[in-house]
């Protein structure tokens, strides 16, 4: 090879450049829309504890963004106080790594105040300010008795699933007088959620009977209490069959939330749901038959809600007027065409203008994550576009090598139409390579998610990483995936290895056909149900995979449903449970479960996973790792590492940066 200095050297999408960099999240705008806040973080943290910083930009001024706090703590979940004068968010300024607890700073500058809670033991999970600005609701759970706090410092701390004391209280703070209150709510209820009314006088919010995050595929209670002193206990006034996201109150009273197509499914679209405020039984649904609702937001100017919808690889956020019989789309806030949204948020004036902002990427234009602002004057046009750049961020991912990206589109072999995306390594423009490259199928997780048009550096990500390094990667957006309604969505529901690993190596047979890939030089990798797919594939095809990586992946559906902390979306799908022994005779053949398929296995699989992880405990890549050890054709081939301190999504920087090196070495080795 031919000595380059290193500034002749292709710029590369590498691990170090990925962990070094910052996640941009939950924006949200001022009262006034004037201002927007977000928040940086490091992606993964070198120290004990995350930290967090508040950023704030001006809207109508582009390159406008600035860091407001340090940074040296947790400073998260920030909210805009309804004055417009000042922040609430959640810290642990108090005990750097310790519970967090809610303060308050002044937007001209200052120290932050805590509101309460430095000598808590139990932090606060999630609070909402009321629209008049009198009041915090948050919730916690109870704080230690001195019973409790000796029995743990003697180590007499048995677990007790189903806990009273691990249970949320939905409670009351007064900025006026600085007093808490807890709500008379049951106490054999967990307050999951809650919301304000729009005149600031009750609270709605939704109650489990445990506080695992199990119950939320259960029946959940919608409850309304009044906070004015004596009102009494809460009332329930709905059920759902599982928890909803993104509940609402609009001024009329009627209630919007988001659940799945069919509510009691656990495999479906989702939707908006519009309940009466007469009657919460008596709903609308709106989406969910050929796209799915993502999330609602209301933008606070004469009922008017903006719903995020994913369609396909693409995403727009249409506004509905809620107050018509119709529930018409008056006009679309954003949709997008090369790009993708993360975080957003929006906000109608008194005038009828529309504001909106968002966190903005595209991986055609190589841009990377930054904070965006539009605006749609009253009447026109029908569809915005984000036009202020108001941030600047990882600006490394902008020089790295271009690589073209597209949305491919093919047919499956029983005539559904799909699509993905495909990623050249640099050199590559749109009219394809001169010949056959090496192609590495990355499947995404859920399997309810898809892949879009974003470029977002993430340690499971691994698409960018590898076309920098010279492979083509396609990425399949397959049969249960989000973005195509309540049919497509419904086939991951006991369809595990079927439809979606047909849909996978249909695009595959696609690109090689067109004559992108070499057919001898595949490679197949992805994290959590991406990595159950790589398991999947690798032992259904036997050696077809030159090279295989499982990321955190399910290789026996139930032994998972017994271990994980979401059995029974586990059981749905994967098609059974241990306990449903009217069908365990049939295990070995049942969906997906790659582990009773790996006879005569050729392809090198490298077993990556994170030792605490709860969603999909270690037991399966160790499980994975065992059956390929002793029954596949090559047992040498077989590598596994387990990240000590890791749950599903690796938090640590070395560990994530570890994990990457590993995965580029492994494709390099053997394709």
């Amino acid at each position: 090879m031919d000595e380059k200095s290193s500034s002749d050297l292709p710029s590369r999408f590498t691990p170090r450049k990925v962990v070094d960099s910052d996640d941009l999240s939950d924006i949200k705008l001022s009262p006034d829309a004037s201002q927007v806040l977000y928040h940086v973080k490091p992606l993964y943290r070198s120290t004990e504890h995350a930290t967090c910083a508040i950023w704030l930009a001006d809207v109508s001024s582009a390159g406008s963004a600035r860091q407001f706090t340090s940074g040296l703590f947790n400073d998260s979940a920030a909210r805009f106080h309804p004055d417009g004068q000042r922040l609430v968010f959640l810290s642990d300024r108090h005990k750097a790594g310790g519970p967090l607890q809610l303060y308050s700073i002044n937007l001209s500058g200052g120290e932050s105040s805590l509101l309460f809670g430095r000598e808590n033991k139990k932090g606060v999970t999630a609070f909402e300010i009321s629209p008049d600005g009198r009041y915090v609701a948050f919730r916690s759970a109870d704080e230690p008795t001195p019973e409790d706090q000796s029995r743990e410092k003697e180590k007499d701390d048995a677990k007790v699933f189903g806990d009273r004391r691990a249970f949320d209280r939905l409670r009351l703070f007064s900025f006026a007088t600085g007093d808490i209150r807890t709500l008379d709510i049951s106490k054999d209820r967990h307050v999951a959620s809650h919301t304000w009314t729009t005149d600031s006088k009750e609270l709605l919010f939704t109650t489990w009977s445990q506080p695992e995050l199990e119950f939320v595929v259960e029946e959940t209670a919608l409850e309304r209490i009044s906070i004015a002193a004596g009102a009494g206990r809460s009332q329930i006034i709905g059920m759902y069959s599982q928890t909803p996201s993104d509940m609402l109150i609009c001024s009329n009273g009627e209630v919007v939330d988001i659940q799945r197509f069919t509510p009691a499914r656990l495999c479906d679209s989702k939707s908006v749901f519009v309940h009466a405020a007469e009657d919460f039984s008596r709903t609308t649904r709106l989406y969910g038959e050929v796209d799915d609702a993502v999330r609602t937001v209301d933008l606070k100017g004469d009922g008017l809600v903006a719903v995020e919808i994913a369609s396909g690889v693409h995403t727009r956020i249409d506004v509905l007027d809620l107050s018509s019989a119709k529930r018409d789309i008056l006009f679309t806030l954003y949709e997008t065409d090369n790009d993708a949204i993360e975080t957003w948020d929006g906000r109608r004036l008194s005038d009828g203008t529309c504001i909106f902002v968002a966190v903005k990427s595209s991986v055609v234009m190589q841009d990377p994550p930054d904070v965006w602002a539009g605006t749609i004057p009253h009447g026109q046009p029908k569809r915005g576009k984000l036009k202020t750049k108001l941030s600047s961020h990882l600006q490394w991912m902008k020089e790295v090598s271009k690589m073209h990206t597209e949305v491919l589109k093919w047919v499956a072999e029983d005539g559904t139409e799909l699509e993905g995306i495909v990623t050249f390594p640099p050199g590559i423009n749109e009219s394809g390579p001169a010949e056959p490259l090496p192609t590495i199928m990355i499947i995404h997780g859920g399997p309810y998610w898809r892949d879009t048009l974003n470029y977002v550096p993430h340690f499971a990500l691994w698409q960018f990483l590898l076309a920098s390094h010279g492979y083509m990667v396609i990425r399949p957006n397959y049969r249960g995936s989000q973005g195509r309604g309540s049919t497509f969505a419904r086939t991951a529901e006991g369809g595990i290895g079927k439809l979606d690993w047909a849909d996978c190596e249909s695009m595959l047979d696609d690109v090689v056909k067109r004559g992108f890939a070499d057919s001898q030089r595949l490679g197949i990798g992805g994290w959590s149900q991406g990595g159950t797919m790589t398991a999947w594939g690798i032992t259904a095809t036997k050696n077809r995979f030159k090279a295989g990586v499982m990321g955190a992946g399910i290789s026996d559906w139930g032994q998972l449903a017994a271990e994980s902390d979401l059995p029974d979306t586990i059981a749905n799908l994967g098609g059974y449970a241990p306990w449903d022994t009217h069908i365990l005779s049939k295990r070995v053949d049942l969906n997906g479960s790659a582990v009773g398929h790996v006879v005569d296995v050729e392809t090198p699989v490298l077993i990556l996973h994170g030792e605490e992880d709860q969603r999909v405990p270690v037991t399966q890549g160790i499980a994975f790792f065992r059956g390929l050890r002793r029954r596949s054709k090559y047992p040498e081939r077989a590598q596994l590492v387990i990240y000590p301190r890791e749950p599903h999504v690796f938090m640590e920087k070395k560990h994530a940066e570890d994990a990457m090196k590993r995965v580029i070495e492994h494709f390099d080795a053997w394709l």
